[in-house]
């Protein structure tokens, strides 16, 4: 079945999961936030956790191709699509679990453990935890996506990164066990997590959250939605940020004083300070409004995406020598 998916893959699901509504030929330009990528020969989507680990067994087992995505915000799928089943995941489940945890896990008065599904939206996330009276997630309010791809990716607005409130992450292992793992055992790191290089699917995460005041909760949120509307072209298709903040070195130290002391120089701040905010190729232009965004202006396609970051690349690594990474992740 790795070969193709047409007919004879969808009456296999169907007969497998008649309670789930598999589609062929499903554009995904229209489930990504860049609005780019050709169909995906099957699209499932999934509310339960049951349902995703059971499906994802069947795959294994059966050595069928798939992909798991959340919100499809930082991902970007080739204009010939998918030849695999793509899983959307939209399980969000969430509930305190601190009256099921161990002495192990030493939860103070002032904090509480809650456990989401991996399909929860973000946003809807921060909401329900401040609903709660939970401080420490306001700033990620404005991120893009689910829960999933936020926890793969190790997430940041500004310096603030996701997995420090995480306190440990369920997945399924390869080998189709189901295990948690603890926060220092899934190696966040900036825009990384194990989980990059793992194989493992990300099915619930626990997050450690003090009690807060819910009025100052909401002014971090509507600040930092201030601050993200005045900085980034939110009103265009995009995935945020394509590349990778800078290592910081001697030369760019010299060249830009006030980043001396600086571990990492933004990306945007070099794309911009070389000239390229507005380079375009086909429907795809490096933003005027945030040089490290690129949007679509109607019509992009990833081959423009792709021609867009070579030259952005190019033109930096000629000015500052330096190489940049790429933040998105490539589907094909």
């Amino acid at each position: 079945m790795t070969d193709s998916f047409k007919q004879p893959a969808l009456d296999f699901f169907l007969e497998k999961f008649p309670e789930l509504n598999f589609i062929s030929n499903y554009p995904l330009s229209e489930l990504t936030y860049f609005k780019i990528g050709g169909p995906a020969e099957i699209m499932v989507e999934i509310n339960k956790r049951k349902d995703l680990i059971d499906l994802i067994k069947v795959c294994r087992d059966n050595k069928i191709d798939f992909v798991v995505l959340g919100g499809a915000s930082n991902v970007i799928v080739s204009d010939e699509g998918l030849k695999k089943l793509v899983i959307v995941t939209s399980n969000n489940n969430l509930e305190t679990v601190d009256d099921q945890v161990d002495d192990q896990k030493n939860i103070s008065n002032d904090s509480t453990l809650i456990r989401v599904d991996c399909g929860i939206k973000t946003s809807d996330l921060v909401t329900k935890t401040v609903s709660m009276g939970l401080t420490g997630l306001e700033p990620f309010f404005g991120v893009p996506g689910k829960l999933g791809g936020a926890v793969y990716n190790n997430s940041h607005f500004q310096t603030e990164l996701i997995g420090n409130y995480i306190a440990q992450v369920e997945v399924l292992t390869p080998q189709n066990q189901i295990i948690w793992i603890s926060q220092s055992e899934c190696q966040f790191n900036y825009d990384y997590s194990r989980f990059q290089e793992s194989g493992e699917i990300i099915l619930r995460v626990e997050f450690l959250l003090k009690k807060g005041d819910k009025q100052k909760s909401k002014q971090i949120i509507r600040n930092s939605m201030i601050y993200r509307s005045k900085t980034q072209p939110l009103h265009l298709p995009s995935s945020g940020c394509i590349f990778k903040n800078v290592k910081n070195t001697p030369k760019l130290k010299k060249l830009f004083n006030d980043f001396a002391n600086r571990e990492f120089i933004s990306a945007g701040f070099l794309i911009d300070r070389a000239g390229l905010k507005g380079l375009r190729e086909g429907g795809i232009e490096v933003s005027a409004k945030h040089a490290a965004f690129m949007v679509n202006h109607k019509g992009g396609k990833a081959k423009d995406l792709r021609k867009l970051i070579k030259k952005v690349k190019e033109n930096v690594y000629d000015k500052y020598g330096v190489e940049l990474k790429e933040e998105v992740f490539w589907l094909e």
